[in-house]
């Protein structure tokens, strides 16, 4: 193995992106032994016979590799050291070029206006396009309106000190499916209620693209929904409760917590004596304030008033 190690001498021109590592001693000039590489440089990565340089990092000073050569239980351990050089701005620029994507996958992308080598980046479009639009850093696509896959062409202007250079990038864009316009739909529901109210809207069709929305509630006793709102009944509630409503469109769903405030119980109304859960006697009908139940809305014989007394927050008959 001493023999060995000393016949392996990778080269490195401080410029390239790898360095070649030969696994194992030629058996023409040596004894055959395995040669394993390490390198503690986290802008070094080292797989299947090559160490990867990232100049970006490691420019402008030195790497160490080190290998060791095996035969059987016999080891040999031997460094190379490396300079990396600093990337020129036309290297910057190519390497700009080589790294740039763009993923089309929202109706609005921001583009970078910063590389991953430093360079500078403006955006507009190579082609006109009746669906795609480039404003302030910022690609808008009308995906809503897309039926069919387009293609859209992207120019990028990159600079670097005083080197300049230019790439297109093809994006293409397909069309929305149903689940998509679904969770954009979806994303954009708010709901208003203030704890106290009877009922209040929910929305039966998405505002951006059209999307059908069904509910459900994890307490139909307390908030039910129906064709479009949310009945609301407090009565019962002797604490402040949080319902879950779940709106379902396509195959998404999207859960909304809502809080209904505490009921309020009723007292004895008129000017009658007695207090509180039972009635006292009536005084007259002028001076009673009629609340009546959720459950109870008919309306009220007022001429035969002595046969009713409140109960539950409103008056009901006495049997």
């Amino acid at each position: 193995v001493k023999w060995d190690i000393g016949t392996v001498s990778p080269e490195y021109n401080g410029k390239d992106d790898c360095i070649v590592l030969p696994e194992r001693v030629d058996a023409a000039v040596g004894y055959g032994s395995l040669l394993s590489w390490s390198c503690a440089d986290s802008a070094v990565a080292i797989e299947n016979g090559r160490a990867y340089v990232d100049r970006l990092t490691a420019g402008g000073r030195k790497i160490t590799l080190t290998v060791t050569a095996q035969i059987n239980d016999a080891k040999a351990v031997k460094s190379f050291e490396f300079s990396v050089y600093v990337l020129s701005d036309n290297e910057s620029i190519e390497k700009e070029k080589s790294a740039l994507t763009v993923v089309a996958d929202s109706d609005k992308v921001t583009l970078p206006t910063v590389g991953k080598y430093g360079c500078k980046l403006s955006w507009s479009l190579a082609e006109s396009c009746e669906y795609a639009s480039v404003e302030n850093g910022v690609l808008s696509v009308n995906r809503g309106a897309v039926t069919a896959d387009i293609t859209i062409k992207l120019k990028c202007g990159i600079s670097k000190g005083s080197k300049t250079g230019e790439k297109q990038l093809d994006i293409v864009v397909s069309p929305l499916t149903d689940n998509q316009k679904a969770q954009v739909d979806l994303d954009s529901i708010e709901i208003s209620y203030d704890g106290t109210s009877k009922s209040f809207t929910l929305p039966k069709a998405g505002s951006v693209y059209g999307s059908k929305i069904t509910w459900k509630s994890s307490d139909k006793s307390i908030i039910e929904p129906l064709n479009g709102a949310a009945s609301v009944n407090r009565t019962s509630l002797s604490s402040d409760t949080v319902v879950t409503l779940t709106a379902a469109a396509a195959e998404i769903t999207k859960e909304f917590k809502v809080t209904v405030k505490k009921g309020n119980s009723s007292s004895a109304g008129g000017s009658g004596s007695g207090g509180g859960g039972g009635g006292g006697s009536l005084g007259s009908s002028s001076q009673m304030t009629y609340a009546p139940a959720a459950e109870n809305t008919d309306k009220l014989p007022f001429n035969d008033l002595e046969n009713y007394s409140w109960a539950h927050g409103g008056i009901k008959k006495l049997y």
